[in-house]
C-alpha cells in the first residue's frame, strides 16, 4: 500500500449496516471547491461533527485515506439513503493533483479485491442536484482504468506528501507531531524526552489530527487525572490552567503563540508551524 491508512476517526453520521443490501457501486466527491482552500483535517472534522449530518466512507488525498465510516455500514453522502446503502463513499481532494489521482484509484482498487469485483463509479451529481464532485467528473474513466491495473498487480506509485528531507539534526516540517517531534519540545520545555504525551482523554483526540495520525502516535489516553508533565510546561508558559490535558483552549493559546489561525485544532498547518519554530528556535516565551 502506497498510502497511509488512517483508522482513528469515527464519524457519528452513519447507519448501523446496509439493510440487507449489498454494496454495487462507489460515488466520488470533492470535499469542496478549490478556490476555498479546503484541507484534509478540515474535511474530517466536518463530515464527523454530527450537527452536520453527513459523512463519507474515506476522506482520501496524496499518500493518505481517513477511514471514517466502516465499509459494512450506510454513510450518509449521497443524497439519496436508497443510494447510501448500496454505496461506498470517498471524498476527495479537490486540488486533484497527479498524486491524488493515484491515490484515489488505489483506494478503489483495493476496495474492489475486498469485494472481489470491478464495483462501478458514479458521480456524487449522478443522484443529487449538486456541483460535486467537480473536476473528478472528468476523470472517473481514468480512475476506472488506473484502479484495474492496480487490482490486476501494477504498482502504485503515489509519492506521500513529498517534503524535502530535513537538514540533519531536524525536523521534517511534515505536519505530522510524532514521538520524534515530542521529544524535541519536551526538550524545549525542559521535561523528560520519551516522545510520549500521558494520561490524555480519549475525547479530546479529534482536536488534534496531526498527533493521531502519527505512527507510531504519541498520546496515551487515560482517565486524565494525572495529566502529561510536557503538557502541564506547555501550559505554564501559555499562561493557561495547568491539567495537563491537550485540548482546544490550549491548542488555541499555542495557535496564537505561533501567529496561526485561533481554531483550536492541531492540525496539519499548525504541526508545520510548531515544527518550523523548533527547527528555527522561533518561538514566542
Amino acid at each position: 500500500m502506497a498510502y497511509q491508512d488512517i483508522t482513528c476517526y469515527d464519524s457519528p453520521n452513519y447507519t448501523p449496516g446496509r439493510g440487507g443490501t449489498q454494496v454495487n457501486v462507489i460515488v466520488i466527491h470533492w470535499w469542496n471547491s478549490p478556490d476555498r482552500n479546503p484541507g484534509f483535517e478540515g474535511a474530517i472534522r466536518t463530515l464527523c461533527n454530527p450537527a452536520v449530518g453527513t459523512s463519507a466512507h474515506c476522506v482520501a488525498e496524496a499518500g493518505r485515506v481517513a477511514w471514517i465510516v466502516n465499509a459494512a455500514d450506510t454513510a450518509w453522502h449521497a443524497g439519496d439513503y436508497s443510494v447510501n446503502k448500496r454505496s461506498i463513499g470517498i471524498e476527495c481532494n479537490p486540488r486533484m493533483s497527479s498524486a491524488d489521482l493515484e491515490t484515489i484509484a488505489e483506494l478503489i482498487a483495493n476496495i474492489r479485491r475486498d469485494y472481489g469485483w470491478r464495483i462501478p463509479l458514479a458521480k456524487h451529481n449522478d443522484f443529487y442536484n449538486t456541483a460535486c464532485p467537480g473536476t473528478y467528473a472528468g476523470k472517473l474513466a481514468w480512475l476506472d482504468a488506473r484502479a484495474e491495473d492496480i487490482r490486476r498487480g501494477a504498482p502504485a506509485s503515489v509519492s506521500p506528501k513529498a517534503d524535502p528531507a530535513p537538514t540533519p539534526g531536524k525536523l521534517a516540517e511534515d505536519g505530522i507531531l510524532g514521538t520524534g517531534s515530542w521529544k524535541k519540545i519536551q526538550a524545549h520545555l525542559r521535561t523528560p524526552q520519551d516522545g510520549i504525551i500521558s494520561d490524555q482523554v480519549a475525547d479530546n483526540q479529534e482536536y488534534y489530527p496531526a498527533i493521531m495520525e502519527a505512527d507510531p502516535c504519541p498520546a496515551q489516553f487515560g482517565n486524565g487525572d494525572d495529566g502529561s508533565q510536557a503538557i502541564r510546561e506547555l501550559q505554564a508558559r501559555l499562561k493557561q490552567a495547568q491539567d495537563g490535558i491537550l485540548g482546544p483552549a490550549t491548542i488555541r493559546a499555542w495557535q496564537a503563540n505561533l501567529h496561526q489561525a485561533q481554531d483550536g485544532y492541531l492540525g496539519e498547518n499548525t504541526a508545520r508551524a510548531i515544527q518550523h519554530a523548533l527547527n528555527t528556535k522561533g518561538w514566542m516565551w
